[in-house]
């Protein structure tokens, strides 16, 4: 009977199964024998969703937004933070607003828990919340009374906190400007993160940000969106059409095949050999990581544009950043735009210090 309200419960805000949280739950909920449905669905919201933040979470997000809005700064936003929590981010979002002059914003909040948002509305933090700020930015953003922070007022202004299911919200027929999206796709079922971005993109303006957490990548999201880096942050943008600037369509094997046969005679080393022509024609069949040793090996032979027609065929599918580093070096070498190529590598590893010192080239 505890199992079924329970998945009635996750059912009711599209949140996927999980067998070890669903145990975790009847251990805690189990001390209670008369609780009410309200009562067990608070509950459980609290413990299967991850609650803690702090403000400037992801320090590098909100000076590069800062810079961002700085250099393209309209004069009025709508902002949406899906799973905002206790508030965190949407205040932090209303103090770096205010930093920028003359910037008119709306900003709302939306979380499934009713406790949260509650604390959210009231702006009150114990000293966890802040623990990451300077005294400095702690008096100038907040006012202490005993032991909590409660937010300034001038910065609760135009702020509006909302208890609702996400995949409900964003639903409706409002646009903005910006949407923050971090650290909450994880609750959801892949079908489901797909269903989520299409309606994201539909509520989000033409010129509009979309946010994720640090990291957060899903392979669905590059047919929707693109995305520009500042300072190793990763700021997704609304395109007009299917990943048109971003992916090329995948040939098949064939006309693979016959391109490559054609730029024989354009080759820095011949590709007739027996060995070479049936490396072609198994292509279909091998592993990324085969493809990633057989294009090394291109590389070092210098046979940029066989290694270049190899690559382009597992691209667009793969997430391992050394495909699209390799790619971006053959683009480099050919005299090809590389820095779709190189923005896709950095993305997936910011912390590769040649794919910096890649982007710098030509500058």
């Amino acid at each position: 009977m505890l199992k079924k309200k329970i998945k009635e419960i996750l059912d009711k805000y599209s949140l996927k199964y999980d067998k070890k949280r669903i145990k975790n739950i009847e251990n805690i909920i189990g001390y209670f024998k008369n609780m009410s449905y309200d009562e067990l669905e608070n509950i459980i919201l609290e413990n299967y969703t991850i609650g803690e933040s702090y403000f400037f979470r992801d320090k590098e997000l909100w000076d590069s937004l800062k810079k961002y809005l700085s250099l393209n700064k309209k004069d009025k936003y709508n902002i949406l933070s899906l799973g905002c929590s206790r508030g965190e981010e949407v205040y932090t979002l209303s103090f770096v607003l205010n930093d920028i002059k003359n910037i008119e914003y709306k900003i709302t909040g939306v979380d499934a828990s009713f406790e949260r948002i509650k604390q959210a509305k009231e702006g009150k933090y114990k000293y966890w919340s802040i623990r990451k700020l300077s005294q400095i930015e702690i008096n100038k953003y907040f006012e202490k009374k005993d032991d909590y922070y409660f937010v300034k007022e001038k910065y609760k202004k135009n702020i509006n906190f909302e208890v609702s299911d996400i995949g409900k919200y964003i639903k409706r027929d409002i646009k903005y400007d910006i949407i923050f999206l971090r650290r909450v796709l994880i609750y959801f079922t892949e079908i489901q993160i797909n269903s989520i971005l299409k309606n994201i993109k539909n509520i989000l303006n033409n010129e509009g940000l979309l946010i994720l957490g640090h990291g957060e990548f899903y392979p669905y999201i590059t047919e929707l969106f693109e995305f520009e880096t500042i300072n190793n942050v990763v700021l997704w943008k609304k395109t007009s059409s299917i990943n048109k600037n971003i992916s090329h369509k995948l040939q098949n094997f064939k006309t693979f095949r016959k391109s490559v046969l054609k730029e024989n005679t354009n080759l820095k080393k011949p590709i007739e050999s027996n060995k070479k022509k049936k490396l072609i024609e198994s292509m279909a069949n091998i592993s990324e990581e085969e493809y990633l040793e057989i294009i090394e090996n291109l590389i070092s032979e210098k046979n940029y544009i066989f290694a270049y027609n190899l690559i382009k065929k597992i691209a667009d599918k793969s997430l391992n950043y050394l495909i699209w580093k390799y790619k971006a070096f053959l683009e480099i070498q050919l005299n090809l735009d590389y820095k779709d190529s190189l923005n896709k590598a950095i993305f997936l590893n910011p912390d590769d210090e040649e794919l910096w010192n890649m982007k710098n080239y030509g500058r």
